[in-house]
């Protein structure tokens, strides 16, 4: 009945419609205060606006399970027939961080998500080398374990010539103290080392003396 065009023209009853309402509660899941929307029942509800944010994550959908995750809930399309609750799922940004081993192997591809930390290669090696840190594509150490990655980056791995040292068994003859050299360099050859009623014939590297170096 339209009261303000319709006219009577006799004795009528006029008679009331009640359409339910429904109270939808909106759980962000980001820390935020939690949005309600009053739904007619078999209407749509329309969800918080702005829609909510949350940092690192991107939005899925709303769901009517939280943390299992198994009834999605499409607000277009699902009519709102009693009260609920919706739960804001998020996703977390993955970033992507190649590690460029400069060994001679292929660069190590790692997918971390948003705030985590990469873990990187393990035992990692190079030739006449030690591993000594990673660098940012900036010239920044990047300390795997306390730096959280927050966007794509490349790391590049730092090497430092392996230290080593070279000692001598003169087996009875003058005593000839250790070498310490850089891998990659040459033994200088000792001098002055005698033993009574012997002649050197040389050095070898290992005790049979077999293997001539």
């Amino acid at each position: 009945w339209d009261f303000e065009n319709n006219t009577l023209t006799e004795d009528i009853t006029l008679y009331a419609k009640w359409i339910a309402l429904h109270t939808v509660t909106f759980h962000p899941n980001n820390g935020e205060s939690d949005f309600t929307e009053t739904v007619e029942d078999g209407k749509f509800a329309t969800g918080p606006t702005p829609a909510p944010t949350k940092t690192g994550f991107t939005f899925d959908a709303w769901y009517t399970d939280n943390g299992t995750w198994g009834d999605k809930w499409e607000l277009a399309t699902r009519p709102v027939t009693a009260d609920g609750d919706l739960y804001a799922k998020w996703d977390p940004i993955t970033y992507t961080v190649t590690f460029h081993l400069d060994n001679g192997q292929p660069d190590y591809i790692e997918t971390v998500e948003h705030g985590k930390t990469a873990k990187g290669p393990q035992d990692i090696t190079k030739d006449c080398s030690n591993f000594a840190y990673w660098n940012t594509s900036d010239g920044h150490e990047w300390a795997l374990d306390s730096n959280p990655v927050t966007q794509d980056m490349d790391l590049y791995a730092i090497w430092v010539p392996k230290s080593v040292t070279v000692t001598f068994d003169s087996k009875g003859g003058t005593a000839v103290p250790p070498q310490s050299k850089v891998c990659g360099e040459k033994v200088d050859e000792p001098t002055g080392v005698t033993r009574a009623q012997y002649t050197l014939a040389g050095w070898y590297s290992d005790e049979a003396c077999s293997e001539d170096h």
